[in-house]
């Protein structure tokens, strides 16, 4: 579901996704995982206050990009995030080990 609130069209993320895994494709890279909430708004709208909670963008290089959130911040990606992707959310310490699983 695209965000309500959003500074590009959902199209212009969903072009940037593309662009990014056709590179992956290109170097043969298996997973991109992004950490840095300025980056993982570029490739997907999703904005966040939430700077001390930690965050993690796994983009195959095909396919759906996953987002690891903690429960306080799922309420902001349902209203920024730019483009359809599956959330899983964990809380504080256990974020590790699910991103580790992800």
């Amino acid at each position: 579901m695209p965000g309500r609130w959003q500074a590009f069209p959902t199209s212009e993320f969903e072009t940037r996704i593309r662009n990014v895994q056709a590179g992956m494709q290109k170097r043969q890279i298996d997973l991109l995982l992004l950490h840095s909430p300025e980056n993982i708004y570029y490739l997907t709208g999703y904005q966040t206050s939430g700077y001390f909670a930690y965050q993690m963008l796994a983009l195959p290089p095909h396919g759906t990009p996953a987002e690891l959130d903690v429960p306080v911040t799922l309420r902001i990606a349902a209203t920024t995030g730019g483009v359809a992707r599956q959330r899983r959310s964990s809380e504080g310490a256990a974020a590790g080990p699910c991103a580790a699983r992800s």
